[in-house]
């Protein structure tokens, strides 16, 4: 009994290479669609360093912190930004800060309002770098070092989507791949074979002659070529069937004429024999009739007392 068709180990492996192939496709199209978001996003900072840079430079140069705190509070709205962190010109020390940043030893720093914080939580933020600065008297003065942060979480917020349906696609075309090639593996694989399989099944020595010619479909292929091998290899039984019936029919009757032939050779024997015993016996008692009168007239003249010459 056929635990396993063709058709299931081929699809199987179909399946697997197509799910092999799928994935490593659909992984690289996920990276490079995560990346050229997160380039999207870093020129979108970029973008930012425009409209807020010079706000911000006006703000610091004219030492208005407060006005310099509400720009920074606006930056931090920004939804694609984390943090904003903005310090003096050649200073490590963080001069103001909003939302989530790093410092100089990369630990994930809170801000809020006032308060700071150690996140708790990792975030894998990435950031866009600008310096600040202000003319005046047609000399431009570095003011500020501002970094603004954002995260792998607004990547992933904006491919989300794109993500999910990519992977319904991806399932979508799993199935339906699955079901086309299950329905044209089983109409042009398995059926032919299981039907030849059926026939050949039904072949045994008695009535290799009496069953119906195997279908040979019409395409040019390894299943037309193996119903074309079988048939003929049917038709060659069916001859070597018949020679040996009439080899076996043959044999038969030359068996049968030595065995007539035997018996009668047995008869002939039998008579020929009766015939020999039937002569021995009839030359027997003509021999021994006048051979018992000489042995009589011996023993008689042994017995008589006659002289030496009437002996002789």
């Amino acid at each position: 009994m056929i635990r396993e068709s063709i058709s299931t180990q081929l699809f199987r492996l179909v399946f697997f290479c197509y799910c092999l192939v799928a994935i490593t496709v659909t992984a690289i199209h996920v990276i490079e669609e995560y990346r050229q978001t997160k380039n999207s996003i870093l020129q979108e900072l970029h973008s930012y360093q425009v409209i807020f840079g010079p706000v911000l430079g006006k703000s610091i140069w004219h030492l208005d912190n407060e006005r310099t705190d509400d720009v920074v509070n606006a930056i931090n709205l920004v939804p694609i930004i984390e943090g904003v962190k903005v310090q003096k010109y050649r200073e490590n020390n963080i001069f103001m800060a909003q939302g989530l940043v790093m410092n100089e030893n990369f630990e994930t720093l809170l801000y809020e309002g006032h308060q700071v914080t150690v996140a708790s939580n990792k975030h894998d933020l990435f950031y866009y770098e600008f310096d600040v600065s202000y003319q005046y008297a047609d000399v431009e003065h570095k003011l500020a070092h501002v970094t603004l942060y954002s995260s792998s979480e607004m990547v992933l917020g904006r491919v989300k989507t794109g993500f999910i349906f990519l992977a319904i696609n991806s399932i979508i075309k799993g199935v339906a791949l699955w079901f086309i090639f299950y329905w044209f593996s089983n109409r042009i694989i398995l059926r032919p074979l299981n039907k030849l399989a059926g026939s050949v099944k039904k072949i045994n020595f008695t009535n290799i002659g009496e069953l119906e010619k195997i279908e040979v479909n019409d395409k040019n292929d390894e299943i037309h070529d193996l119903q074309i091998s079988f048939s003929r290899m049917i038709d060659e039984l069916d001859k070597s069937k018949l020679q040996i019936l009439d080899l076996n029919e043959n044999l038969l009757k030359n068996v049968q004429a030595k065995t007539h032939q035997i018996e009668f050779e047995k008869i002939k024997s039998v008579r020929a024999l009766n015939i020999k015993s039937d002569l021995l016996a009839t030359m027997s008692y003509e021999i021994r009739t006048p051979m018992n009168g000489i042995v009589g007239m011996l023993a008689m003249l042994r017995t008589a007392d006659l002289d030496v010459k009437s002996l002789n």
